[in-house]
């Protein structure tokens, strides 16, 4: 793959093959029209979707009463963002405020610049932020990772207010409560989560959860094949590992 031409202050510049490697795996369904808004978006922002840093997905639009296609950022990118600006000094772990019943009240997290001497604070509420599918109930990954995906609404306004210049307007994918999320933007979630699994134990929950779930036809299919191209990449790093520890075994007799 050719590499990204990366310009100091203009936007990112994407290769013919990567403008239809980009349309093939994240926004297979959108018009021309579509396509050409969401790249914009992601040139001008300087956020790359090959590394997730922003993803395009479909909402349900309450308004228009159907689904739409609009971009995400990713907290990653969001992230990378903040780095690219060299005032970033890194962060606190998110912290959490708890109900009476246990339940996620809230979570906060402190971003640090440089050229500040106090830090900026994200605070999110919980009631403010979990996401619902079109019958009310809560949405995979929230019932499943409620600290994670909180906490990264609170680091993102974090963010947000640390760096307006860069990042003003720019909501990460959790913090989309305002439209109901549709079934097919949960799907969308489980493409970025296999997409963005670091190993193959991972992967296997991702499977797990998948075999859980109800997908259907064209979507089951797409679900399939990210899968299967994931295990496909993850195999190379496994059998490296394997032939370290084979090496490692040969070398030290006693030790095996």
């Amino acid at each position: 793959m050719s590499a990204i031409v990366k310009h100091e202050e203009g936007p990112l510049a994407f290769s013919d093959h990567q403008m239809r490697m980009i349309r093939d795996s994240f926004c297979s369904g959108a018009s021309d029209q579509e396509f050409a808004v969401l790249m914009e978006i992601a040139r001008v922002r300087r956020l790359n979707p090959l590394l997730k840093q922003i993803h395009f997905v479909k909402r349900w639009n309450s308004q228009l009463k159907r689904e739409v296609w609009t971009s995400q950022t990713s907290i990653d990118g969001m992230r990378a963002l903040a780095e690219h600006t060299g005032k970033y000094a890194g962060q606190d772990e998110p912290e959490y405020v708890y109900n009476d019943d246990g339940s996620i009240l809230c979570s906060k997290v402190r971003v640090y610049r440089h050229d500040w001497e106090r830090p900026a604070v994200g605070v999110a509420y919980w009631s403010e932020y979990v996401q619902t599918t079109k019958d009310g109930g809560v949405t995979q990954f929230w019932r499943d990772k409620p600290h994670v995906m909180i906490g990264k609404c609170a680091e993102a306004i974090a963010l947000r207010k640390a760096f307006p210049e860069d990042l003003s307007g720019l909501y990460a994918q959790e913090e989309m409560q305002g439209e109901v999320v549709s079934e097919r933007s949960e799907l969308d979630q489980y493409l970025s989560a296999i997409s963005g699994a670091t190993n193959q134990q991972e992967l296997d929950l991702i499977g797990q959860e998948l075999a859980a779930r109800k997908f259907k036809g064209r979507d089951r299919s797409r679900l399939g094949n990210a899968f299967r191209a994931k295990q496909a990449s993850l195999k190379p790093l496994v059998d490296t590992i394997a032939e370290a520890a084979k090496r490692l075994e040969a070398n030290n007799p006693e030790a095996a």
